[in-house]
């Protein structure tokens, strides 16, 4: 299985374009825990791209590519945002009060393996979740 999903820089195409993956996934079977922790972090990963990693006005096409492979569940998001490598932030403190950044410490909790990297303007972020 392999598809992939695209969407405007717009917060209002998050939504439907989740949906969309969310069904195709459960058209293959994929469990429903695995499917809320998968849903959860694409719509951190894609609202805070969205919202955060362009400059005004900027157009651009996000890319989200879903395969599965091995017992693994394999989503790969690319866009041409800010370089933003989320493995490389700062950790939030747990003790802080302030609202937000608990974007990344999710990330890295519902997802078994991460890579990032930059190809030419390109942000590139692999998720690995184990279906187990």
């Amino acid at each position: 299985m392999h598809r992939v999903f695209t969407l405007a820089n717009e917060c209002s195409q998050v939504e439907p374009i989740l949906n969309e993956m969310v069904a195709h996934l459960e058209e293959q079977g994929v469990g429903e825990e695995i499917l809320h922790d998968l849903r959860l972090v694409s719509e951190e990963l894609l609202l805070n791209t969205v919202s955060y990693g362009y400059e005004n006005g900027v157009k651009d096409r996000l890319s989200v590519s879903v395969t599965r492979e091995g017992g693994s569940l394999i989503f790969e998001f690319r866009d041409e945002a800010c370089a933003f490598n989320p493995l490389e932030a700062e950790e939030r403190d747990p003790e802080c009060d302030r609202l937000g950044g608990w974007g990344i410490p999710l990330l890295k909790e519902l997802t078994d393996a991460i890579e990032y990297r930059r190809e030419g303007k390109q942000n590139v972020l692999i998720l690995r979740k184990n279906e187990r």
